[in-house]
């Protein structure tokens, strides 16, 4: 702990010829406020016994005293205190030390509102053959507000302005830790995201919101104003607004390109008229690291690509909905269809 110096004081006399010599020691100690044998100013954790100084993540935190041990977060923020830093904690807002997460999306139990209640095994039809099925949520929270459900194995689909892909659906990117994007991959094609970095460090696009200008309906011809909101890890990030007015076939078109000042959240916003074609358009928001201004899907391993449907010109309740693989199948009832105003311990089932 201490280190020790050594002065000696020599004394000579010219005059008999001879000399005289005093030693002392000196320690010097630092301040242990562990006692790990660690000086506190360059203990990683200087207030808890860590005499190993592991430091997995490489934060400057040691892992006894780390928040989040296997991420990166020098701040070490805890909005809950539950002893799970934000960056790591499945629900950052909500207490939740257990982190139990039954359904494995991501989301722990304690601020997930809805549950599954009922579902309809996996089916096999064939190409025009009417089916059905029906899936349910229940509500455990005090107010679950309106609740959206939506048929669409690949993206999401909207018959109304403003068509809204909230946080709650295409938050984070992908498969990355430790939230992962819930609707991934969130495309009508093979444009997928990359599963580097970490959410919140890293790029992700966390919400879109298109809007026809003209009314309350998507007609064609009509100007939108498409508004996405992201989080930029660095000036490096551009965001790319793409337009498809052919879903099956797409077309990709981008509309404009914006980069991003910083890092953080950013809301980026660019109108536009639709093509005056009827039928299902597509809109794409690509935040891509390092990307091209007219690159119509990011690639990149820290890249995030997320699409919209938009039933454009539509006077039926029915759409047609993108297979990721195989042949598109269109929807008799209403899609998007909504439960209104559940309260706890409600349920919501459609068909």
């Amino acid at each position: 702990m201490g280190k020790t110096w050594e002065f000696f004081t020599i004394f000579n006399s010219t005059l008999l010829g001879s000399s005289q010599t005093s030693r002392v020691n000196i320690t010097i100690s630092c301040v242990d406020n562990d006692n790990d044998n660690i000086c506190s100013d360059v203990d990683n954790c200087p207030y808890t016994y860590n005499p190993d100084q592991n430091d997995t993540d490489g934060d400057g935190i040691g892992n006894v005293c780390d928040n989040c041990v296997n991420v990166n977060n020098t701040n070490q923020t805890d909005s809950d205190n539950d002893g799970i830093g934000n960056v790591c904690d499945n629900c950052p807002y909500t207490y939740n030390p257990d982190q139990n997460d039954t359904d494995g999306d991501g989301y722990g139990d304690a601020c997930e509102c809805l549950q599954p209640y009922v579902i309809t095994q996996s089916k096999n039809v064939t190409q025009n053959q009417l089916f059905t099925f029906e899936s349910g949520v229940k509500c455990v929270c005090s107010n679950c507000g309106n609740v959206t459900a939506t048929l669409d194995p690949a993206a999401i689909y909207c018959t109304d302005s403003p068509c809204i892909a909230s946080s709650g659906l295409i938050r984070s990117r992908g498969n990355i830790t430790p939230v992962s994007e819930p609707n991934h991959p969130n495309t009508i094609d093979n444009c997928r995201d990359g599963s580097s970095g970490t959410y919140l460090s890293d790029e992700s696009i966390e919400n879109i919101t298109i809007t026809d200008l003209n009314g309350t309906s998507f007609q064609p011809g009509d100007t939108v104003q498409v508004d996405i909101w992201v989080y930029c890890y660095s000036s490096s990030d551009n965001l790319n607004f793409i337009y498809t007015s052919n879903i099956v076939t797409p077309l990709w078109v981008v509309k404009g390109s914006y980069n991003c000042p910083g890092s953080g959240f950013k809301n980026f916003s660019k109108k536009f008229v639709l093509d005056n074609v009827f039928g299902e358009h597509a809109i794409r928001g690509s935040l891509q690291y390092s990307g091209s201004p007219t690159r119509t899907c990011g690639n990149g391993s820290y890249d995030d690509n997320d699409d919209l449907i938009i039933s454009v010109g539509s006077t039926l309740s029915k759409g047609i909905i993108p297979m990721n693989n195989g042949t598109p199948f269109y929807t008799i009832n209403n899609n998007p269809q909504i439960c209104s105003n559940m309260l706890e311990n409600q349920t919501c089932n459609k068909t």
